[in-house]
């Protein structure tokens, strides 16, 4: 495929799913939405779309998700083929971390009243989430987008609304519409619109 940009970003290689992020700025209160795209990527190229085949995905919300994912694709322009310019890849993981928090305390006492100020510090474990979506160039085979939703929530429970807005947030971080190079409209120079 041609190439649209001068422009390299030395982080993207040309192996099929090696993750590329980097953090943009859409956030919500359970979530942030992170993506990266392939500088060198031909967009234009692209006007279709499916899901990887096969790819053995059985973990409860995924066909919910594809669904979500399958609805908003038209919006941008593309269209479902058997033999697709893209594929749609989906993949989440778990991770275990440590938290800290800390209670400001204080006393009260002596001749004047008040006597001293400390804080409780107090550490938690809990599980972070992340839901990743590669779209992936079937000729080149190659990663030439990745968006991903990351925070405490519970991938396998996250309500109907929960799941929608995430896969609207994810997928409006992706910059073109079908066919073309030209980047979409960016909303308060952070993100894109789920298009009307």
């Amino acid at each position: 495929m041609a190439t649209n940009s001068p422009n390299m970003n030395p982080r993207i290689t040309p192996i099929v799913l090696v993750p590329f992020l980097f953090y943009l700025v859409s956030c919500s209160s359970t979530f942030q939405i992170s993506s990266d795209y392939d500088r060198k990527a031909d967009f234009s190229m692209y006007e279709s779309f499916n899901f990887v085949p096969d790819s053995g995905l059985t973990a409860p919300g995924t066909q919910k998700m594809r669904s979500l994912i399958k609805d908003y694709m038209p919006s941008l322009g593309y269209v479902t083929s058997d033999e697709p310019d893209l594929y749609i890849g989906l993949n989440s993981r778990v991770q275990e971390k440590m938290g800290v928090t800390s209670t400001p305390t204080y006393g009260y006492g002596g001749y004047y009243g008040y006597y001293g100020w400390d804080s409780y510090t107090r550490t938690y474990v809990y599980n972070e989430s992340t839901v990743v979506v590669d779209i992936i160039d079937v000729d080149e085979t190659k990663l030439v987008w990745q968006g991903a939703a990351t925070g405490e929530f519970d991938q396998y429970n996250l309500t109907e609304g929960k799941m929608e807005k995430m896969v609207n947030d994810i997928m409006g971080q992706y910059p073109f519409q079908a066919g073309t190079n030209e980047p979409r409209k960016l909303m308060y120079n952070k993100y894109y619109a789920k298009p009307k």
